[in-house]
């Protein structure tokens, strides 16, 4: 007889069979409490019923996410779209931010040479925001393809510029996610131009999926994070950054997954499966 029911896979299983089991037990036990409290009792099988629909509701209204789980869409666009699209905005403000971010960790390792302090400060200036387009288009290019790779790797279908709203309403982007059953699968990528990667660059944003992977723990649902570090070739040894950023992933308490390759790789995988 059990075996009917199933198991039990979101909140609102618990909900409908905590809501029967109330009532029904309620009711049975009412004949035998004494005459003079069954009055009190009759409102409380009154007026129970209307909170719990009423803090259904609000949770509905403010929490809704966390009623469903990823089995309960036969549509898996929808349950996308229950956490959220990444705006076209957010997507390029994020890609803007980590390069950025790189800018900053480079000049923190090789200062401005005497060569380039020596230009007019007009052309150092053209000559940054021509770096920052570059960058740009090198960093994009490699999401891209290590997003194809992992793929490819995982046997996953990845969306990309998904964004988890958390609790706290903290937004979260994640560069691609895809669904394994009732597992999130995410992605962040780095692009490094050295194996002297600053691991401050990647702090806040890990802090914040270790916040989502808490979050996503708590409803039921396993969180994995694929680390993704891409170096550019030549300029670093991969051994030694992978051993550097494993370290460092360690600290946080969630399901991280490294993942070191070279831009050369990324590119030669690409033209391998063309």
């Amino acid at each position: 007889m059990v075996e009917k029911f199933g198991h039990i896979r979101n909140p609102l299983t618990v909900i409908s069979i905590f809501a029967a089991i109330a009532e029904i037990s309620g009711t049975t036990v009412l004949p035998f409490i004494a005459s003079e409290n069954q009055a009190t009792y009759i409102l409380f099988l009154m007026f129970f019923p209307t909170l719990l629909v009423c803090l259904f509701f609000i949770t509905l209204n403010f929490n809704h996410k966390v009623l469903y789980a990823p089995s309960d869409w036969k549509d898996e666009t929808n349950f996308f779209r229950l956490f959220g699209k990444a705006t076209p905005e957010e997507q390029e403000q994020k890609l803007k931010d980590e390069v950025a971010e790189e800018a900053e960790a480079e000049a923190k390792e090789t200062p401005d040479t005497p060569q380039k302090m020596a230009r007019p400060p007009e052309e150092r200036s053209s000559t940054t925001a021509a770096e920052n387009i570059e960058r740009i288009a090198q960093y994009s290019l490699a999401e891209r393809l290590a997003v194809s790779r992992l793929s490819k790797q995982l046997n996953l279908n990845f969306r990309t510029g998904v964004r988890f709203d958390s609790a706290k309403n903290r937004r979260v982007i994640f560069d691609a996610v895809a669904f394994d059953g009732e597992k999130v699968n995410a992605i962040e990528v780095k692009l490094t131009r050295s194996d002297m990667f600053l691991l401050d660059r990647s702090e806040r944003f890990l802090l914040e999926a270790e916040r989502v992977s808490k979050q996503l723990r708590d409803e039921g649902q396993a969180f994995v994070l694929h680390y993704v570090a891409v170096l550019n070739d030549g300029e670093g040894n991969v051994p030694q950054l992978e051993a550097k950023l494993r370290r460092h992933l360690e600290r946080f308490e969630m399901n991280i997954k490294l993942h070191v390759f070279t831009m050369s790789e990324l590119v030669e995988d690409l033209e391998h499966h063309t």
